[in-house]
């Protein structure tokens, strides 16, 4: 899709802070969302909310339907022409990452590229692994979580098969999407060297 991007992660690498502080900031980006500063999971409209939620990260494929998806997408595209924004895009981190309920990254993929095309630019921020988990277990323990990390780490890699552990594998995540995509239209970039706007330093077109 022409102009168009995708940032798909990773958790814990700056995401909220792309959102909230960036993509939704710059005028000359039409974003669809989430928008997290601050306030649960926002879209530009419930349909894209679900498509991006639902469509794409949970529902299974008896259950998917291409068509309407990519009917949602297209009214979307048809409203950013119409804005005269340079640019559109949405953000989720679940696109690279897999919860209990989630298909699989693969699946998610081919759903986004089935429908978004090869001109789309996909945009994943990594981070060292080991730093990565550890803000996850800090984020779980401020939601209950009562394990140690050290269980917290043996659980993940003992029960890989239904934990998150072969998600982080970076190498695997980059061809899946240079598979589909294309070399050319994904950027990896580390979050260590990550130098975000600061949110007072850019606007949001009154339009937005």
């Amino acid at each position: 899709m022409k102009d168009a991007f995708v940032h798909i992660g990773y958790p814990k690498c700056a995401s909220t802070a792309l959102q909230s502080n960036f993509f939704s900031q710059l005028p000359e980006v039409f974003y669809l969302g989430p928008y997290t500063g601050g306030v649960i999971f926002p879209y530009y409209n419930d349909d894209i909310k679900y498509t991006v939620e639902v469509d794409w990260r949970l529902m299974k494929d008896f259950g998917y339907d291409q068509a309407k998806a990519a009917g949602v997408i297209e009214i979307c595209y048809d409203d950013f022409l119409a804005s005269g924004r340079k640019t559109f895009g949405f953000s989720s981190e679940a696109l690279v990452f897999t919860l209990h309920h989630d298909i699989d990254v693969t699946q998610k993929a081919a759903r986004l590229f089935n429908i978004l095309g090869h001109d789309t630019k996909i945009i994943m921020v990594i981070r060292r692994q080991f730093d990565l988990i550890r803000s996850i277990y800090r984020n779980m323990i401020l939601i209950g979580l009562t394990s140690s990390f050290s269980k917290f780490v043996s659980d993940m890699v003992y029960n890989k098969w239904r934990s998150f552990v072969y998600d982080l594998n970076f190498s695997k995540m980059y061809d899946l999407y240079r598979y589909h995509f294309g070399k050319d239209n994904v950027l990896v970039l580390p979050y260590e060297q990550l130098k975000l706007i600061p949110i007072g330093s850019c606007r949001r077109s009154p339009t937005t």
